[in-house]
């Protein structure tokens, strides 16, 4: 019988089928967007790493949160001082980040000031002081809190560089897409013959069955964290949707947290200082220990500070933002008190892989390759396809012949 008059398997409409063509689709169209969020993803991982940060050799207790700030803004005409990020051990330099002031002269409030906005505490538009918390002495200076390559993959993954709102719902619908493809890919993997073994291996040389495998090799030995990542990516986009699913409090300021608690500003007048801030956060925290602090930057913005809660370098944290004219509590966010609190307190420490430990982080840096190359081999399993049907060839509606699955 010639290649001409070969009939065509077709299979029944099945939830399997269906599943397929979900997958297909959602892979081949969106694959670029899938592919550069996991690129720019493995990046960030490590973005800070490979910075040398200056020893802070001085012992003994660490100075008051305020006296490191003003040793790192002492003498920085132009700039105020925009936060604080405490060193999680001994040996480690306190940050100190600054921002521009918007006019030269504007009058600032005690421990804090006005600035240019510019991402959390508006402090990214501005120089990075290191400061050693025992000493004060200023150790070291960094021009901006990100270099350029930095800032560009940051706004490349977290809104495609449309920026805003719209740039970070995008992202998180491709989020969403992604954990679709997780959870239809571990169904499509399944063996149905019970031949497991060989469905976690690659032994092929060539041809669709090598991209089938590895497809599906890679896609299995790394689908929990795959999941994981791209889960936690979508929670970190749609934080008041996830949480109200979750039974959790919704959170004020977006992804940032307690940057968007409300309060009626008081024109003209003064701030508390940031002693007096964190003196009312610690009533309500108890012992817990200060990781950052962020000064606000506009008349509408509040004082917030983060505390540790956990011995895994202080992940998830109890967020707190205060009035910053009246020192009252405006919001808390504390995961310690709600399941769905401390849910979402891990959303953001599992998907970007910090203070979870190496080998968590190394995981989730190999997480973002996941996405290209299951682009390369999704498409070339479709192209193969795609060349056989035109052929008349025989080939299986949901194109795994071949593969471990079938």
């Amino acid at each position: 019988m010639s290649s001409q008059s070969r009939p065509r398997i077709r299979n029944p409409l099945t939830l399997r089928r269906v599943l397929f063509q979900v997958h297909l689709w959602i892979g081949l169209i969106l694959s670029i967007p899938f592919a550069i969020l996991g690129i720019t993803g493995s990046y960030l991982v490590y973005d800070q790493d490979f910075e040398t940060v200056p020893a802070a050799t001085a012992q003994g207790a660490f100075a008051a949160p305020a006296a490191i700030l003003a040793a790192g803004a002492a003498g920085r005409d132009g700039f105020v001082p925009a936060s604080i990020t405490m060193p999680a051990r001994e040996g480690l330099p306190a940050v100190v980040r600054l921002a521009r002031a918007q006019q030269p002269g504007a009058e600032q409030a005690r421990g804090g000031g006005r600035g240019g906005p510019g991402g959390p505490g508006g402090a990214f538009g501005g120089p990075q002081i290191y400061v050693d918390p025992v000493s004060l002495e200023v150790l070291g200076e960094r021009g901006r809190n990100r270099t350029e390559l930095s800032d560009f993959n940051h706004q490349l993954h977290g809104s495609l560089q449309i920026g805003g709102r719209e740039g970070r719902s995008v992202v998180g619908w491709l989020g969403v897409g992604m954990t679709l493809l997780g959870i239809t890919g571990i169904v499509l993997w399944w063996p149905r013959n019970g031949r497991f073994g060989a469905a976690f291996t690659v032994k092929s040389r060539g041809g669709y069955p090598l991209h089938r495998q590895l497809h599906g090799a890679v896609g299995i030995w790394g689908w929990a964290i795959f999941v994981v990542v791209c889960f936690s990516g979508v929670a970190i986009s749609f934080p008041q949707t996830i949480s109200a699913m979750v039974g959790a409090p919704a959170p004020q300021g977006g992804p940032f947290g307690g940057g968007g608690a409300q309060f009626e500003p008081i024109p003209g007048g003064e701030r508390i200082s940031l002693e007096r801030g964190l003196e009312v956060a610690r009533e309500r925290v108890g012992d817990l220990r200060l990781t950052a602090a962020f000064l606000p930057m506009e008349a509408d913005q509040p004082m917030r500070a983060n505390f540790a809660s956990s011995s895994l370098r202080g992940v998830p944290q109890v967020n707190v933002s205060i009035d910053p004219y009246r020192g009252s509590i405006l919001t808390v966010r504390d995961p310690r008190e709600v399941a769905g609190s401390m849910f979402m307190g891990w959303q953001r420490p599992l998907h970007d892989g910090q203070g979870l430990g190496f080998i968590y982080k190394a995981l989730v840096f190999l997480s973002g390759l996941m996405p290209p190359l299951f682009m390369v081999t999704g498409t070339a399993m479709w192209w193969i396809k795609r060349k056989r049907k035109a052929a008349n060839a025989p080939i299986s509606d949901d194109g795994l012949e071949g593969a471990p699955a079938e």
